[in-house]
């Protein structure tokens, strides 16, 4: 302990200098209760319709139906778009070069002159 804890412990002693008045705590919530001022209670009970209790429920319900919906329509394509990876690669090895070059306005000429160059 300080010198300073010691004098003051001296001086004033360990005893609580503020004490609760006898019996304060006895009758507290009745002398509050009295002393709150007097309200009007009014129940007012509005009609909710329906809808709207259960409009949370209503968006998630029409969300998963709008994906199962949505990935359904996704999922089935018509079978004549589904190629096998197969039949595309050999339709396009030949002819993906012939559009290329056919895009790109070379003839023969112009591909023997650019294989020349490297």
């Amino acid at each position: 302990m300080s010198k300073k804890e010691q004098e003051l412990k001296e001086r004033y002693g360990n005893r609580a200098p503020y004490r609760v008045p006898e019996g304060y705590f006895e009758h507290f919530a009745d002398r509050l209760m009295a002393d709150l001022p007097e309200r009007e209670v009014c129940v007012r009970i509005e009609k909710v319709p329906w809808w709207q209790r259960y409009r949370q429920a209503w968006v998630a319900a029409a969300c998963v139906c709008g994906l199962v919906f949505g990935g359904a329509l996704f999922l089935s394509r018509p079978e004549a778009e589904q190629v096998t990876v197969a039949q595309s690669v050999a339709v396009s090895s030949e002819s993906s070069f012939d559009q290329m070059a056919d895009y790109a306005m070379y003839d023969n000429e112009d591909i023997y002159a650019s294989l020349c160059d490297y």
